[in-house]
C-alpha cells in the first residue's frame, strides 16, 4: 500500500516529468571494473596491497607501501557485445580504445624510524565507459505503450485534455504543468489515445484516456549509447614504522552521458507510430576516500578503506517527438533541468598473504549502499519529484556486495603470471529485479533495463625489463544477464500484484572483452 501511496503522490507534481528517477541514478552510480593491467589481471583484488595506483583508488591507504616514485598508463581495447533474445536473437558490438588510467606518485623519504615516508599521487582514472548499442524486436506481442500511456494519464482524476493540446504544453515555466507529462502530450497529438469523459457534470468527473492501437503488435527498440565517468585524484600518505600505510583521497569526477533511443510499434497492417528520445547528462562532482593498510606480518596485509557518495551538480539537455504513420504527433521543446545528486558510499575489506617471494594470493570484499543514492534540488531547493523519487530508491535498492579475488605467481624475478575474478551483486531488490514492482520511469523516455549479477574473470602477465621499466598486459572477460522493458509492468495493487498491463522483457546479455596495456616507470 505504501508504494501505492507514493504512485498518488507522484501523479499530479512529477509523473512524466523530466527530473531524473531510480533508473538514472543507478546509471549514474554503477561502476565498470577498471584499473592497471597488474591490478586487472588479479581480478582487482589490490585493497590490501598497494603500490599500485588502482590499489590507491581502492585503499588510499596503498599510497603508503610505494618506496620509489612511479609514472603509469594504461591503454585498453575494449569490445562491448550486446545480444538481445525475445524470439529474434539480435547482437550488437561497439569497440571502443581508450587510456583508462594515467598517474604519478612521488616517493619522499624522511629519515625518521616512525614516519618513514611522505607520499603524493596524482591519478587519472576512468571510471566508467556508456559506449554501447542494443536493439530489441518484438512480434504478436499483447502490450503497447499506448496502453502505458493512457493507463497513466487517467489516473487519479486524469490529466485534463487541455493541457495535453498544442501549444498549450509550451506555457511559461511558473505554470504547475510546464515539466510534466511529456509522454502524454506526445500520445495524445500521436493519436495513441483518446480522451472519454467519465461522469460527466459531476463531483465525480474525471478524465479516462483510452489506447487508439489495436493489438497484438510489432515493436522494435533501439538505443545507442555513450558517455564516460572520470575520476582526477590526488592522494597523500605516509608509512607509520612499516607496520601501517594510511592515506587520504580527494577526488574530482567528471561525468558525461548520451542517449538516444528510437521505439516503433506497428499494427493493423500498415499503421504504425514511432517515439524518439534524445537525453544528454553533464555531472561534476567530488568525493573523499580515506584507508589504511595495517601489516601484522611479514607475510600478512590487511586493509580497509571507505568512499564517500559523490557529491555531484547535474545538468541534463533533452527532447523527443512521436508521430504517427500520417505525421500526425508532436514534438518537445528542447529543454535543460538542473539538479544535484549523490551516489552511494561504499566500504572495502581487504586481506593478502605474501608467500616468500613468489606468490600474492588477495581477497577484497566491497559493500555499497545504493539505498543511499539521493536527488536533491539545487542549492537545497525542495523538489516534491525527488522527494518521491527518492523513497523509490529505498524502497527498490539494496546494499550489495563484490567480492574480488586475484593470484600472481612470480615465475622468475623478471616475469610474472596473474589470475582473477569477481562476482557484482545486482543492488536491485529481488522483487524489483523478478518485474514485480512497477519502475517510475520519468520524462519521455519509458524503457529501462534491470540488471542482473556481474561476473568477471581475468588473465595477466607481467615483465620487468630493467629495475626500473615493466611492461604489464590483461584480458578480463566480463558478462551481465539483464532485463530490458519498453515500458512498466502495472499492477493492481501491492497486495497481489496482479498485472493489468504486462509488458514482456526482453533478455539482454552483456559480453566484454579488454584487453589491458600498462606502462610503468620506477625512480
Amino acid at each position: 500500500m505504501k508504494r501505492l501511496i507514493l504512485l498518488g503522490m507522484v501523479l499530479c507534481s512529477v509523473f512524466l516529468s523530466y527530473a531524473q528517477g531510480e533508473m538514472d541514478a543507478l546509471r549514474y552510480s554503477y561502476n565498470d571494473i577498471t584499473g592497471t593491467a597488474r591490478a586487472m589481471g588479479m581480478g582487482n583484488a589490490f585493497g590490501a596491497l598497494g603500490g599500485d595506483i588502482t590499489g590507491i583508488a581502492i585503499n588510499p591507504g596503498g599510497i603508503g607501501v610505494y618506496k620509489s616514485s612511479e609514472v603509469v598508463g594504461t591503454m585498453n581495447f575494449e569490445n562491448v557485445s550486446e545480444k538481445t533474445s525475445s524470439g529474434v536473437s539480435i547482437t550488437e558490438n561497439k569497440f571502443k580504445f581508450n587510456f583508462d588510467n594515467l598517474g604519478y606518485v612521488g616517493y619522499f623519504p624522511t629519515g625518521n624510524d616512525m614516519f618513514q615516508s611522505f607520499n603524493f599521487g596524482f591519478t587519472y582514472n576512468r571510471l566508467k565507459n556508456y559506449d554501447r548499442t542494443y536493439r530489441s524486436q518484438g512480434y504478436g506481442v499483447n502490450s503497447s505503450l499506448s496502453d502505458y500511456i493512457a493507463i497513466k494519464s487517467s489516473e487519479g482524476s486524469g490529466i485534463p485534455e487541455g493541457y495535453l493540446m498544442i501549444p498549450d504544453p509550451y506555457r511559461e515555466e511558473d505554470d504547475p504543468f510546464f515539466y510534466e507529462n511529456w509522454l502524454s502530450v506526445l500520445g495524445y497529438n500521436a493519436y495513441i489515445i483518446n480522451p472519454e469523459i467519465i461522469d460527466p457534470g459531476t463531483p465525480d468527473e474525471r478524465t479516462q484516456y483510452l489506447p487508439a492501437v489495436s493489438l497484438p503488435v510489432d515493436n522494435t527498440l533501439n538505443v545507442s549509447e555513450k558517455g564516460s565517468i572520470s575520476s582526477y585524484d590526488f592522494t597523500f600518505g605516509t608509512n607509520i614504522s612499516n607496520f601501517l600505510s594510511v592515506g587520504l583521497t580527494f577526488s574530482i569526477t567528471d561525468l558525461h552521458y548520451e542517449m538516444s533511443s528510437y521505439y516503433q510499434e506497428k499494427f493493423d497492417g500498415n499503421d504504425n507510430f514511432y517515439l524518439k528520445n534524445w537525453m544528454e547528462t553533464d555531472g561534476t562532482g567530488y568525493n573523499l576516500k580515506v584507508g589504511a593498510i595495517i601489516r601484522p606480518i611479514d607475510a600478512l596485509r590487511i586493509g580497509i578503506a571507505y568512499h564517500s557518495p559523490t557529491w555531484y551538480d547535474m545538468t541534463d539537455y533533452y527532447y523527443a517527438d512521436m508521430y504517427d504513420v500520417s505525421g500526425q504527433g508532436a514534438s518537445s521543446p528542447e529543454m535543460r533541468y538542473d539538479y544535484n545528486f549523490h551516489t552511494p558510499y561504499k566500504w572495502v575489506f581487504s586481506l593478502a598473504g605474501v608467500i616468500g617471494t613468489r606468490a600474492i594470493v588477495s581477497v577484497d570484499y566491497e559493500i555499497t549502499d545504493y539505498k543511499a543514492m539521493s536527488f536533491s534540488g539545487i542549492d537545497g531547493e525542495y523538489m516534491p519529484e525527488f522527494t518521491t523519487q527518492n523513497d523509490y530508491i529505498d524502497q527498490d535498492f539494496r546494499r550489495s556486495s563484490t567480492v574480488r579475488a586475484g593470484l600472481e605467481y612470480r615465475i622468475t624475478p623478471q616475469f610474472s603470471v596473474r589470475l582473477g575474478g569477481g562476482w557484482m551483486q545486482t543492488p536491485l531488490t529481488t522483487e524489483f529485479k523478478d518485474g514485480d514492482v512497477e519502475v517510475a520511469t520519468v520524462g519521455s523516455i519509458p524503457n529501462f533495463i534491470l540488471n542482473g549479477d556481474t561476473y568477471y574473470g581475468s588473465f595477466g602477465l607481467g615483465y620487468k625489463f630493467t629495475k626500473n621499466f615493466y611492461v604489464d598486459f590483461a584480458a578480463v572477460f566480463k558478462q551481465q544477464k539483464s532485463d530490458l522493458y519498453a515500458f512498466s509492468n502495472i499492477f493492481e495493487s501491492d497486495y497481489n500484484h496482479n498485472a493489468y498491463l504486462v509488458s514482456t522483457p526482453t533478455k539482454l546479455t552483456n559480453n566484454t572483452f579488454k584487453g589491458l596495456l600498462t606502462f610503468g616507470y620506477k625512480f
